[in-house]
């Protein structure tokens, strides 16, 4: 919503609390790390859900199967994967690839 200046915001509209500010933001992007890294966790995070969805396996599914919790296994299906450890991919691929660890 965009308002002019000198227009007083309703407090309806400023009640959200922001996840990051400030320097807050920049170390939480610098956590990240390498962005090399992002792109694999996302590579193998795209494999997998190719795979379960080849396969018709859902979160439900694919948890036990790879030994993770259902909710990090709706993550990784989901694509929401930068928290996720690149090994956990890795070892969850393999399984369903059905190769050894």
């Amino acid at each position: 919503m965009t308002t002019h200046p000198g227009t007083p915001v309703p407090d309806i509209v400023c009640n959200a609390t922001p996840v990051f500010t400030g320097r807050g933001f920049i170390e939480t992007f610098e956590a990240v790390g390498d962005p090399g890294l992002l792109h694999q966790k996302n590579a193998l995070a795209g494999w997998i859900a190719l795979i379960a969805e080849d396969r018709g396996l859902g979160a439900e599914e694919i948890a036990p199967i790879a030994e993770i919790d259902r909710e990090l296994a709706a993550a990784i299906l989901g694509g929401t994967v930068m928290g996720v450890p690149l090994s956990v991919l890795d070892r969850t691929l393999r399984t369903l690839e059905n190769r050894p660890h």
